[in-house]
């Protein structure tokens, strides 16, 4: 488990599954505000609407339900985009905390290019050590991992490996062996265009439209030039990727607050409609919250605080799990080690207690582990469409592939949470 999220289970374990929805929700106020104050959208209307946008978000919704590190890593783009964007010539604060990211979530060191390149742009520097060595600064996360690697007795380059052939390599636990790039747009764009509020992609499309009338007339409004870069540049990377859609989630309070900007240019012109268009607006977020009933809400109960009074019962040091570890919040000193492949369930230690979860096979497996069931509990959460398309990262799976994976599960007549021990 990483570092970050160990030391949260055990501080605040008893209010776990609070606090990744309270970070989460300052991400979004802290970029929303910002954008909002710098670009001069000031119509209070429009900032409230962007806050619902981006806070029904099908995506940003699920992610602050689960115990996983984005609704942290949200939070921490959110600092550091606040301290990039009012920072001096001489200031380096942004860089300090952009390494403090990049060691919750290694996949947000492609922020640091884009720093680069934006400062090069913006500021018209040249390449020399005096203008180039500050964005070292975001290195000190590498001594500081080899030294807890080595005290915990990992690999010391571990992490640095990590972050090194993240772009080159898929996942070690993909059933997919491409190597090299892969490129997900398509997966993106469907999702944003199945999953979110419309104006999320409209949003999108109206930052990447401005970005090319700027190269194409010549004349780059630098002092935006972030604001509208910075979301097109994590969508078109994050897109040479494994595709999940957490990938980019950092680019829904901007797409909400651009889609607002659009529509409060279009309320000025319309002033005689303006609270038609209000009440239109308002109307719309029936459609997330639709999208939310029906693949999350609807799906959520979940069997696992019966199950893991079963665990904690029995004092069972280590259980494996066919799913991720969001059982962990749940059990008192056991030990979660998640089985990601199928192909891996052989090399446990026979007597082993392993959690089957249907969710396994939205992550490849083509079917489950058979054993007598210790005890067994309704799990309808397995069947939520987010997490097939969240284990497409692992499965190597397109979008549509996800898709049918999820009604794979859906199937199911009898979606459970079953303990075995394995080999009984």
């Amino acid at each position: 488990m990483h570092l970050f999220h160990a030391l949260e289970y055990i501080i605040v374990k008893d209010y776990i599954l609070f606090i990744p929805a309270i970070f989460e929700s300052i991400g979004i106020i802290l970029i929303i505000f910002t954008l909002h104050s710098t670009l001069k959208a000031s119509n209070t209307f429009f900032l409230i609407f962007s806050l619902l946008i981006a806070g029904s978000s099908f995506l940003m919704v699920n992610v602050g339900r689960y115990f996983s590190l984005e609704p942290y890593s949200l939070f921490f783009f959110a600092l550091w985009f606040v301290a990039y964007v009012k920072r001096d010539k001489e200031s380096s604060t942004h860089l300090w905390i952009l390494g403090l990211l990049i060691l919750i979530n290694y996949k947000m060191c492609i922020l640091l290019p884009f720093c680069i390149l934006h400062d090069f742009i913006t500021d018209k520097k040249t390449f020399s050590f005096k203008t180039t060595y500050t964005y070292l600064i975001p290195a000190w996360i590498i001594p500081f991992t080899m030294t807890l690697a080595y005290f915990a007795s990992l690999p010391v380059f571990s992490y640095l490996k990590t972050i090194i052939a993240m772009f080159f390599l898929r996942s070690e636990t993909s059933l997919n062996t491409n190597t090299l790039f892969t490129f997900s747009v398509s997966f993106y764009t469907q999702y944003l265009i199945q999953f979110e509020h419309p104006l999320v992609f409209i949003g999108l499309l109206s930052a990447l439209f401005r970005l090319f009338l700027w190269i194409n007339e010549k004349k780059v409004d630098t002092k935006y030039l972030i604001h509208y870069s910075l979301p097109v540049f994590v969508f078109f990377i994050m897109a040479l990727l494994p595709p999940a859609p957490r990938g980019i989630m950092v680019i829904i309070p901007f797409s909400a607050v651009f889609s607002s900007l659009l529509l409060y240019e279009f309320t000025i012109r319309f002033s005689e409609y303006k609270y038609l268009i209000y009440i239109s607006l308002i109307l719309s977020l029936s459609y997330p919250i639709y999208i939310l009933v029906e693949n999350t809400y609807t799906k959520s109960s979940s069997g696992y605080s019966e199950v893991t009074d079963y665990i904690n019962l029995n004092k069972v040091d280590t259980l494996y799990t066919t799913s991720s570890i969001g059982i962990q919040p749940y059990l008192s000193k056991t030990i979660v080690t998640p089985i990601v492949l199928e192909k891996d369930y052989a090399s446990i230690p026979d007597s082993s207690f392993v959690l089957v979860d249907a969710e396994a096979l939205a992550n490849g497996w083509k079917s489950l582990p058979e054993g007598n069931c210790l005890i067994s509990k309704s799990n309808p959460t397995a069947s939520q469409v987010m997490l097939a398309l969240e284990n497409a990262e692992y499965a190597g799976l397109n979008f549509s592939e996800a898709l049918k994976a999820n009604k794979k599960i859906s199937y199911l007549k009898n979606l459970q949470l079953c303990i075995i021990k394995k080999g009984d």
